[in-house]
């Protein structure tokens, strides 16, 4: 958890192994603006230029500018931030996970009735 609370920017480029990756959801819980890749399951957790920048897969001059971009303006940061943690604590918690569970379990036992 220290490495997230000092950091400014979270960056994941990924494009080979992660789906979903569980990493940019921690970085949002800790208010950290995102960049990563347009890879799987990452467009469903960070809306592009809301809660960070989303660049195509391999595209090294996409991923630079994005990251020069955060590095250079920190009330985009901050902004970016900000956005990550509100979506962290509407769809991300612990709560919202457990009562999500509870609903689809509820859902299933009113259909065998």
């Amino acid at each position: 958890w220290d490495l997230y609370k000092n950091a400014d920017i979270f960056c994941l480029p990924t494009y080979e192994l992660e789906s979903m990756p569980v990493t940019i959801i921690e970085a949002m819980m800790f208010e950290l603006p995102v960049i990563s890749t347009q890879w799987r399951a990452i467009p469903d957790l960070l809306e592009n230029g809301k809660g960070g920048f989303l660049v195509p897969v391999m595209d090294h001059l996409a991923l630079a500018n994005a990251m020069e971009v955060l590095i250079n303006d920190g009330n985009l940061r901050k902004d970016f931030g900000i956005n990550n943690r509100a979506i962290f604590e509407e769809k991300f918690t612990i709560q919202k996970h457990l009562l999500e569970i509870e609903n689809l379990c509820k859902s299933l036992m009113e259909k065998d009735n």
